[in-house]
């Protein structure tokens, strides 16, 4: 994934992506094979949601991408089959028939709104973007600190691991990626407000406290 919800992206994407999940990270020839892949008979789907932030800008994006390059652009909204359904990510293959007949395609005008939302996000440029009520909000990584932190209070001692499973469970920050309440804690520690009391074997086990 993009994971558009955090960070830079106005800037170097692509640096940013490989410094976030610390390993060779490389979209780029994804997204040129598939500009050049298309043409205007070619029907694009997307697969999205109104209660989960990265889907949600991935829409924006491809619509941005692709609105001078193609002619139809269909999005299926999950929570239109199921309002508990964050993104596609949580649903069984047997549902996606189900889930296809909530399929729409994006009219002219829809396409250049949402194409229009992403370049005014990116002008923004904020430090998180999070769907709150099927809108999309710019944030700033502190805003959550005290959610994160009277979490971490309330679990104790824990690992890393432990604390971002619970968020999740929790939906603290109405999102399904694990990277974005990773970044968050990361950000924490770095900043001393959350210290590392023991390492684990891998970063996600390292056992944390609040300071």
């Amino acid at each position: 994934g993009m994971f558009l919800s955090i960070g830079n992206i106005k800037g170097d994407r692509l640096s940013f992506l490989k410094e976030l999940i610390d390993e060779e990270y490389d979209n780029s020839n994804f997204i040129e094979e598939l500009v050049s892949s298309v043409n205007e008979d070619t029907i694009i789907r997307v697969f999205s949601s109104k209660r989960d932030s990265d889907s949600y800008l991935a829409l924006l994006y491809i619509c941005n991408l692709l609105k001078d390059k193609v002619k139809k652009i269909n999005v299926v909204f999950t929570n239109d089959y199921n309002e508990h359904s964050y993104s596609i990510n949580m649903m069984d293959y047997k549902e996606i028939d189900s889930l296809l007949k909530y399929e729409k395609e994006l009219s002219f005008d829809e396409i250049n709104k949402y194409s229009d939302q992403w370049n005014e996000l990116v002008e923004t440029n904020s430090e998180l973007r999070i769907i709150e009520n099927s809108e999309i909000l710019n944030k700033r990584d502190s805003d959550y600190d005290k959610i994160i932190l009277n979490k971490l209070e309330e679990l104790g001692k824990c690992k890393i691991a432990d604390l971002v499973g619970k968020m999740m469970s929790e939906f603290l920050i109405n999102t399904t990626e694990s990277v974005i309440y990773y970044y968050l804690v990361d950000k924490l520690i770095a900043n001393k407000k959350i210290k590392v009391v023991a390492k684990g074997e891998r970063h996600h086990t390292n056992i944390i406290e609040n300071y």
